[in-house]
């Protein structure tokens, strides 16, 4: 019995720490919960750009809301703050709450108003808090029309309100919704519904003008149906003309050298570019590279809300000292962490307004950087997460600060970490080849150039070793190319003038006459019946073969295929179906339109005429591994060059075949390029009709059985 109570008391105790401990653990679960990361490669693919996920960048570090802070209810929670030292400022709107809580997440103060001798002023409806570096807050109370500055004790320093001047418009609601400071003391505020940018006060709180704007953007369509409206212009058209106006600017903040950024937030999906603006202090010119990144995911979403799409909002912007944008987007609740240069550096976050779990959001309203820290409001769970950098985010964000600097060097060790957890990272690519660049080491930058789809460092890399080449081969590289134009010469006279035939084949022989002499080729082809299906076959098959070869074996330069995708099956139905169908096509419209030509015909004009077009892509797949991006100039010349040529043929062809005229061959090829659109129409169709015949009787047959 003593056996079995000491045994029994040491089990006790193992319990009661096995409770003690999870407690533990469970106070402390924040930094376990996983943090899905992904991000987006660049210049890869027609897309330009492929997702991929990463090793997590941050982790929940905690949560604050009204429970853990032992406060009342945070009912309108809109919006936070940190400032320099740390201190965090949660604002509710609704209740006219601001609520300070300092580092270490305990509470300082609850401000509910604003203190003056002569009257005290409540915020609410107000939607932005901001701290300046001076301590000074400003509230952007919005329903009340103005901004209330005030001290850390909530005691009244100023307001500001719809400035008097001319420059503001008669009908201009003041309505702020965001304010940010200069280290100057220039204050710029952002009003709802503002097409004007932001308004801009001295630090006399002065009205300075209007500061930055949005332009208004076009596509092409629209562009014609402006112009045309303005040629043919009546008062009918006058009074159904409506005025197209720029989105407006929906958040701001000011990097440490008061560049300031801009996000502009929800627009069409036709225009889902330049989100983010970096603007310089005195014009407001927009100087990153911006307008045309999608700084949101690509793509809408049907899935929710019964069909009705989703489209990206970046909502709230911040930027930290090395220049990093941090963006949220409130329709999805996701977080994008932009460089200098618009490359994404990572992305985390999610929820689409069903966000339960901590790390993700139901109503995410905005975002601030505190230190390293990433702080996002959720007004529907009235909350606030904090996120924390993890070691494998803190290399990347490092590497990547130090390889915009052009510390190389420096980046080097980084990066190779960075590569050692992911190898999925295109920054570490990109940053090694640098690094190696600058090292000297040419063809090792060359090989993780390739590897992160860097062709800027590529072509400088590929230049060095190139010039290098040529210098140690000049000598004989000169000598083969003397060697090569006398031999060619020396064969042309003897051939001229022993009459030499290189070709013995009669078809054969037409075929390459038809480069110089294409009228009296296809009249003798159509006369004599000299046309070689074999050949024609052949040459079809060589247009397919090129052309692939054109797409993995072309220069680095020049290529933007995703292997990984690549299906040259597609590239089969855009080269030979294209030319089969045309055949199909022509032969069906000139046999309704008098056309003389047989099947025979018209398949060996078509196929005889791709022989320009398969030696423009044989010198395209030779130079674009020789030439540098920037030496592309010939190559595309010449590349355009073969496609008219292929193009004339085809058309000296094709009147000599039907004995057409100019005109009844340019009508016969409309009708023939409408009849490949409706054949081409019709097997889509077919396809997805058989398709969701399959996917019936599938369902018929689960249900059955």
């Amino acid at each position: 019995m003593k056996k079995l109570k000491k045994i029994f008391v040491v089990l006790l105790i193992l319990i009661c720490l096995s409770v003690f401990s999870f407690s533990v653990n469970a106070q402390t679960t924040y930094s376990d919960i996983p943090v899905e990361s992904y991000t987006y490669w660049e210049n890869v693919g027609a897309k330009g750009r492929k997702p991929v996920y990463t090793q997590q960048t941050h982790y929940v570090k905690n949560v604050l809301s009204s429970q853990n802070l032992n406060i009342p209810e945070l009912e309108g929670l809109i919006d936070v703050y940190a400032d320099t030292k740390q201190d965090i400022y949660l604002l509710d709107g609704d209740n006219s709450r601001l609520v300070i809580v300092d580092n270490k997440y305990k509470v300082k103060s609850d401000i509910t108003e604003i203190k003056s001798e002569g009257k005290n002023y409540t915020f609410k409806g107000a939607r932005n808090v901001y701290v300046h570096s001076d301590g000074k807050i400003f509230i952007s109370d919005t329903e009340n029309k103005r901004v209330l500055i005030c001290n850390q004790k909530g005691e009244l320093l100023d307001i500001l309100t719809v400035p008097e001047s001319n420059l503001i418009p008669e009908d201009f609601q003041y309505l702020p919704i965001c304010v940010s400071v200069d280290s100057t003391g220039y204050i710029y505020v952002l009003c709802n519904g503002s097409y004007y940018g932001a308004i801009l006060y001295t630090p006399e709180y002065e009205f300075s003008g209007f500061y930055g704007a949005n332009k208004v953007k076009q596509s092409v369509t629209q562009a014609l149906t402006q112009m045309i409206n303005r040629l043919f212009v009546n008062n009918t058209k006058k009074s159904l003309s409506e005025s197209v106006l720029p989105y407006c600017f929906i958040d701001i903040c000011i990097d440490n050298e008061n560049f300031v950024y801009t996000a502009t937030g929800f627009t069409e999906v036709s225009q889902m570019q330049g989100q983010v603006k970096k603007l310089n202090p005195g014009k407001g010119a927009n100087i990153m590279n911006s307008e045309s990144v999608n700084f949101a995911d690509d793509g809408s979403n049907w899935s929710y809300n019964a069909g009705k799409m989703l489209r990206q909002d970046i909502s709230s912007i911040d930027v930290d000292d090395n220049g990093y944008v941090y963006c949220l987007d409130r329709t999805y609740g996701r977080i994008y962490i932009y460089d200098g240069q618009c490359s994404l550096v990572t992305a985390f976050g999610g929820g689409i307004s069903e966000g339960e779990q901590q790390g993700v959001f139901k109503g995410a309203s905005s975002l601030t950087l505190c230190g390293s820290d990433v702080l996002v409001c959720d007004s529907e769970k009235k909350t606030v997460t904090i996120f924390g950098l993890t070691d494998f985010g803190k290399n990347i964000l490092t590497a990547r600060a130090l390889t915009l600097k052009g510390k190389y060097e420096e980046s080097f060790d980084i990066w190779q970490n960075v590569i050692k957890i992911d190898n999925n990272c295109q920054l570490a690519y990109k940053g090694l080849a640098r690094a190696y660049l600058a090292k000297g080491e040419y063809e090792t930058a060359i090989k993780y150039a390739k590897q992160g789809y860097d062709r800027d460092t590529y072509d400088i890399a590929f230049g060095k070793v190139r010039n290098a080449f040529i210098s140690r081969n000049f000598s004989w590289i000169l000598t083969f190319g003397i060697i090569l134009i006398i031999s060619l010469l020396v064969l042309m006279v003897i051939s001229m003038r022993k009459n030499v035939r290189l070709f013995k084949n009669q078809k054969l022989k037409l075929l390459f006459d038809m480069l110089v002499h294409p009228f009296d080729t296809f009249g003798i082809i159509k006369d004599k019946n000299l046309g070689s299906v074999t050949i024609g076959a052949v040459l079809i098959v060589l247009f397919y073969i090129v052309t692939v070869m054109a797409d993995i074996c072309g220069g680095f330069s020049f290529t933007y295929i995703d292997f990984a995708e690549y299906n040259s099956l597609f590239v089969l139905l855009r080269s030979v179906g294209i030319v089969v169908l045309w055949i199909v096509c022509n032969k069906a419209v000139t046999t309704l339109m008098d056309g003389k030509g047989k099947t025979k015909d018209i398949f060996v004009v078509t196929s005889y005429s791709l022989l320009p077009a398969i030696f423009g892509k044989l010198v395209y797949i030779i130079f674009s591994n020789i030439l540098l991006s920037t030496e592309a100039e010939f190559l595309s010349i010449f590349q355009v060059a073969m496609v008219c040529y292929t193009l004339l043929l085809l058309l000296i062809g094709t009147i000599k075949i039907h004995d057409y005229s100019m005109g009844r061959f340019l009508g016969t090829s409309i009708l023939t390029l409408v009849g490949m659109c409706i054949v081409v129409f019709l097997i889509v169709m077919v396809f997805m009709l058989s398709q969701q015949f399959v996917g019936f009787l599938a369902t018929l047959f689960l249900e059955m059985f």
